[in-house]
């Protein structure tokens, strides 16, 4: 019975550690402390996303103090710029494999060795960049026959 209520009031002393340990004290202003749910929630449509960029694009009025108020630079959303291929293809050779049977055997104690095979790669896969396609597609013409003059 008393291990019970030892045990009781350990793991009751358990919930009351770390209530505000892992609150987001400390964090310069303007630091939002979400969970990764509440994150994903926001983040989940594009035009969340938008609009919170508009609301930290928005100018602030000027602040009393002898520093003037320096306006950030306004963040222009990058966009990938897309690489012209040159119409080379990369392609990965084939490795040069050799297959090696070795045949049943009896070695000078008396064992029988077993056939079996052994594979071992003479040279290794390798990256080409391919010729580009070629612009007109080969064309296959049947048998002409001319009639005789």
């Amino acid at each position: 019975m008393r291990i019970l209520l030892l045990a009781t009031l350990a793991l009751s002393g358990c919930t009351f550690i770390g209530d505000a340990e892992y609150a987001c004290k400390g964090m310069p202003e303007g630091v939002a402390c979400r969970s990764a749910r509440e994150v994903y929630d926001l983040t989940e449509h594009r035009q969340s996303l938008e609009s919170r960029q508009e609301e930290r694009e928005t100018p602030k009025p000027p602040h009393a103090g002898g520093a003037p108020h320096v306006q950030p630079a306004v963040m222009v959303p990058m966009a990938p710029t897309p690489v012209v291929s040159d119409g080379r293809v990369p392609i990965r050779t084939p490795a040069n494999v050799m297959r090696i049977w070795i045949g049943p055997w009896e070695s000078s104690n008396g064992d029988l060795h077993v056939p079996g095979l052994i594979f071992t790669e003479i040279e290794p896969r390798r990256w080409q960049l391919g010729l580009p396609p070629a612009e007109e597609a080969a064309v296959l013409r049947p048998l002409e026959t001319r009639a005789a003059p």
